[in-house]
C-alpha cells in the first residue's frame, strides 16, 4: 500500500491535525524525542493476509491489508483535572471521528478496491498513557483484489501484421482479402 497516500488524504481531511501527519520511521524517532508537535498522527503498516488463491487456471485472490495511524496528543495535566481523563475521555473520540470522516469507505487504489477503508479498533499504544503524553492507534482494513493482470506474464513477440481471407461459404470464392500493420494504423 502507498502510504504516501494515506498521510496525504489525512492531511488534506482531517484538519485537527493541523497538516502533522507523517510516516513509520518518523514515528520511531517520536517514540524516543518529540518529533513533531502534538497533536500529531503517524501511520503505520501493519500487516496484509493474502486468501487463497480463488481462480483454477489464473489468479484471483483477495489481500485484507491493516495499517495503524498512531495518535499523539498532550495528556499535559490540566489543575481541575488531575487525573489526565480529558484526553482519554474526550479527545481520542474527537480524533478518531476525525480520521473516519478521512479514511473510512476511501479507496486508495480504485481499480483493485471494490470497498475502501474500514475501522478494525484500537488501543493505547505500549506505554502510551503518562501524564505528559497519550499515544493511541487506530487500526484500518482495506481489501485488495489481485487477478492475472497484475502480475507476471511471459515475453512475446509483438503483434506486427494481421492477414485475413474471407470465403463466401455457398461458391467457396474468396470474397475479401485484407491485409493491415497495427504498428501504422
Amino acid at each position: 500500500m502507498n502510504l504516501d497516500a494515506v498521510i496525504q488524504q489525512i492531511r488534506i481531511f482531517a484538519p485537527v491535525f493541523e497538516g502533522r501527519v507523517a510516516g513509520a520511521a518518523d514515528y520511531a524517532l517520536a517514540a524516543d524525542q518529540i518529533w513533531l508537535q502534538q497533536p500529531a498522527a503517524y501511520v503505520t503498516p501493519l500487516e496484509d493476509d493474502a486468501g487463497e488463491n480463488e481462480n483454477q487456471t489464473g489468479l484471483y485472490q483477495v489481500v485484507r491489508e491493516k495499517i495503524g495511524v498512531v495518535v499523539d496528543l498532550s495528556n499535559a495535566v490540566d489543575p481541575t483535572d488531575r487525573r489526565g481523563q480529558g484526553p482519554v475521555t474526550q479527545a481520542v473520540y474527537q480524533y478518531r471521528a476525525a480520521l473516519w470522516a478521512a479514511l473510512l469507505n476511501w479507496r486508495p487504489d480504485p481499480v483493485n478496491q471494490a470497498r475502501g477503508f474500514a475501522y478494525a479498533g484500537g488501543g493505547l499504544v505500549g506505554g502510551g498513557l503518562t501524564r505528559q503524553w497519550l499515544r493511541w492507534q487506530f487500526d484500518f482494513v482495506v481489501e485488495t483484489t489481485v487477478t492475472t493482470a497484475d502480475g507476471w506474464h511471459p515475453p512475446s513477440e509483438p503483434l506486427r501484421e494481421i492477414q485475413g481471407t474471407v470465403v463466401n461459404q455457398d461458391s467457396g470464392a474468396i470474397a475479401a482479402e485484407f491485409r493491415a500493420n497495427p504498428a501504422q494504423t
